[in-house]
Order: C-alpha cells, then structure tokens, then sequence
C-alpha cells in the first residue's frame, strides 16, 4: 500500500511537471497562470490532503 502511495504521488508528480513545462513551453507565462489558477488549486490540495490521509 505505501508503495503503491508512493508511486502515484511520484507519476503525479511527473504528470504535473510535464504538464506545466508543457504549458509553459506551449503559452508562455500565462498558460502556466492558466494551469495553476483556482480550480487547479484546488485540485493539488485535495490530492495533497488525500495522499496524506492515506
């Protein structure tokens, strides 16, 4: 169980790197304001608190 724990926080980790360099790549500044505004605030610290709940 904490493997598995582990291992998706890490691919999250990957997947959110790579869509933000994408972003960043692809819209400059603002896609990456775009990527990071309220609702995917919100959605980090639900997955945040999830994983620590765990």
């Amino acid at each position: 169980m904490m493997s598995l724990t582990t291992a998706s926080s890490s691919l999250g980790g990957v997947l959110g790197a790579m869509v933000g360099g994408f972003a960043l790549l692809r819209y400059g500044y603002i896609g990456l304001e775009v990527v990071t505004s309220i609702p995917g605030l919100i959605a980090t610290a639900i997955y945040v608190l999830w994983v620590r709940n765990e």
